[in-house]
């Protein structure tokens, strides 16, 4: 189980953008681009953390509150 201080180790947070940077090197790994690629149905941004994917936006939310949100992430403005 991913927790935030795993997170917190490999990954950087910019809230102001909702992007995450990697803080360790590693295959494939861009260090001055956003982690992670874009889903091609939904749009949504994935990021492989020790061989599964999550949705960057239960990342955020796991980096902010220290736990996986239970149900489904909306933002304010519904995009």
């Amino acid at each position: 189980m991913l927790t935030q201080e795993d997170l917190r180790e490999i990954l950087r947070y910019e809230p102001d953008t909702g992007d995450f940077h990697w803080r360790v090197r590693g295959s494939g790994r861009r260090m001055n681009k956003p982690a992670g690629r874009i889903e091609k149905d939904k749009g949504y941004r994935q990021i492989g953390i020790k061989y599964k994917l999550y949705k960057a936006h239960r990342l955020a939310w796991l980096y902010v509150h220290g736990y996986f949100p239970e149900n489904d992430i909306h933002h304010v403005n519904h995009i």
